[in-house]
């Protein structure tokens, strides 16, 4: 990963912390040494996993893991830092169960226009579609499943 990239993703992470402890959670960061967790995120009484993927852009697009699995306790958020428009950026709280359909159906797409190609072996660009999808994410935080200040 390049230095540039790195701090991409970095200013990704330490701004969704920053928002979830403006919005009332608790949230750490974790070591680079834990796979698939950036943040943990805790009401007082549960907690759930974050993974953060940034991107710069008009039109946002976020390299994703094809997700064997799905965990109610995984929670993806893609932050578009907008840096060329506004400098505030969008956040797209995202469970991983819908995180598996929308980049599943991309890496079937991406087979059916290619296929003489096996697919993105593993990895696939996390795109919405349309409009409406977009706005079922867009900050929206409850998409997170944990109730603010639980104790």
């Amino acid at each position: 990963m390049s230095r540039k990239n790195n701090q991409t993703g970095n200013r990704g992470e330490f701004l969704v912390a920053a928002k979830l402890s403006e919005i009332g959670y608790s949230a750490a960061l974790t070591l680079k040494n834990t796979p698939g967790i950036d943040i943990l995120v805790s009401n007082g009484l549960y907690a759930k996993a974050i993974q953060v993927k940034t991107c710069n852009g008009p039109k946002p697009g976020w390299p994703c893991p094809i997700l064997k699995k799905t965990s109610k306790d995984l929670v993806f958020i893609f932050v578009n830092l907008n840096t060329k428009k506004s400098n505030i950026p969008d956040f797209y709280i995202v469970p991983s169960s819908d995180v598996r359909k929308i980049v599943k159906a991309a890496d079937d797409e991406y087979i059916r226009e290619h296929p003489n190609n096996s697919g993105k072996k593993g990895v696939c660009k996390f795109i919405f579609k349309t409009e409406e999808k977009e706005k079922l994410f867009k900050n929206k935080w409850n998409n997170l499943g944990l109730k603010k200040n639980e104790i």
